[in-house]
């Protein structure tokens, strides 16, 4: 652990099905918890397991057995390299031995495992959790999703040039998310968001950015953000078409839904979008799935735990 005091780490099983948790603990279906997750984690990984939170059905494609386990035994599927791999963990997790609550990935009242469970298996998969929580938005994307991931920099990208491969990847029915850049916010927060559109008007090439948690507002800079002088009513009803992925266009949205995702939007310029973000990653997927805000924070987290799992003899 790095930090001023450092927790003494005890390996526990926290979420056995005897324990107080137990009839409450679940690992997908119906019943995950979908608060907010108390990171032990990167921002990459957390943002990814908060995406997760908010889909049943992303959560139940990674677990083979959604039930509590007498054992802790428990398998988790993660695509490597593009392959499907079956990773088995149990439910013995590093702990605070003051407080005896996971220090890795958890949800908002320590009740349901499937975070903890997913890091442990990405860490067994790469070696260590140090190694787990270096993986790349796109990867992590791509190993937890199951579905191929592209990126794109958008800092070195020509803006014209970045414009066409996100307009392109939309058409396509991609599903495209970047995270905001480090030092955008305060207090190192990260926000994990997604491109929700790709517009040319009146000769300007616009990408449109939503954010997925509603507590933070991101700090959007442009003539076409929110406070801009080109946001106006006219404007926002011309756009209004572009908006979604080719799938997307076709899902229709209650009202409450299309004014909270307006809230957590706003219409960039390519090399606006650059100032905001690092990298786009795209989703490559002939399945359509939906995801929602999540109402949390992404914290850059200092106190990050690093140890390998020793290999069996």
């Amino acid at each position: 652990l790095k930090g001023d005091e450092p927790a003494r780490v005890v390996w526990l099983r926290p979420f056995a099905p005897s324990s107080e948790a137990g009839d409450q603990f679940c690992v997908s279906g119906a019943r995950v918890r979908q608060g907010r997750l108390f990171a032990g984690a990167n921002s990459a990984l957390w943002t990814v397991l908060a995406m997760l939170s908010t889909s049943t059905r992303l959560l139940e494609r990674l677990f083979a057995n959604n039930v509590p386990n007498a054992r802790g035994a428990y398998c988790v599927t993660l695509h490597v390299n593009g392959c499907p791999r079956q990773v088995v963990v149990d439910d013995v997790l590093p702990c605070d031995a003051a407080t005896r609550r996971p220090l890795g990935a958890s949800c908002e009242g320590f009740k349901d495992a499937w975070p903890s469970l997913v890091e442990k298996a990405l860490a067994k998969v790469h070696g260590c959790y140090a190694a787990a929580h270096a993986l790349s938005l796109a990867t992590l994307l791509e190993e937890l999703l199951g579905y191929p991931v592209s990126a794109q920099k958008a800092g070195s990208t020509a803006p014209d040039a970045l414009w066409a491969a996100c307009r392109d990847a939309l058409e396509r029915g991609a599903h495209a998310f970047a995270a905001t850049r480090p030092g955008l916010l305060q207090n190192n927060l990260v926000v994990l968001c997604t491109l929700t559109g790709a517009a040319e008007l009146d000769g300007v090439r616009l990408l449109r950015a939503t954010a997925t948690t509603s507590t933070v507002a991101v700090p959007w800079k442009g003539e076409w953000a929110p406070g801009g002088a080109q946001c106006t009513d006219a404007n926002a009803a011309r756009l209004a078409q572009f908006v979604g992925n080719k799938k997307e266009r076709r899902r229709r949205q209650s009202k409450e839904q299309a004014e909270d995702e307006q809230r957590r939007s706003a219409w960039l310029t390519a090399a606006e979008f650059a100032q905001h973000f690092d990298i786009v990653s795209f989703i490559h997927s002939d399945c359509e799935w939906e995801y929602t805000a999540v109402d949390a924070a992404l914290t850059a987290v200092q106190n990050v735990f690093a140890f390998s799992i020793p290999k069996a003899a």
